[in-house]
């Protein structure tokens, strides 16, 4: 699920300047599995599978984790080519009560 809130991606090109370009919106991936799924948790945090267990019930379970999502993809790639270092810093998410309100609506 993508928001409406825009997240940066911080890159250094071959001169040494820094850069700050707005080129991702905020995104929440919410898993709704069945209640006896036990996950493989990745092992490392950039594995698409992860986040948090925000429900649980005898017949299902719910996980989020949040993110972003690259909005300019051709803009991405051509940091990607001239960028001798690129992050990204805390991704911030507008809906702040995301897991409370999920597990609120499952309970219901």
């Amino acid at each position: 699920m993508v928001g409406p809130g825009l997240n940066c991606v911080d890159w250094t090109d071959r001169a040494g300047a820094s850069h700050r370009e707005h080129l991702a919106k905020e995104c929440l991936y919410i898993w709704l599995v069945p209640g006896d799924f036990k996950p493989p948790f990745p092992h490392f945090p950039s594995e698409p599978w992860g986040g948090k267990q925000i429900y649980s019930s005898s017949t299902l379970r719910a996980y989020g984790y949040q993110s972003h999502h690259i909005a300019d993809t051709n803009r991405m790639d051509t940091i990607m080519r001239e960028a001798t270092r690129i992050s990204s810093p805390e991704i911030h998410i507008s809906w702040s009560s995301w897991p409370r309100d999920i597990e609120a609506s499952l309970k219901n």
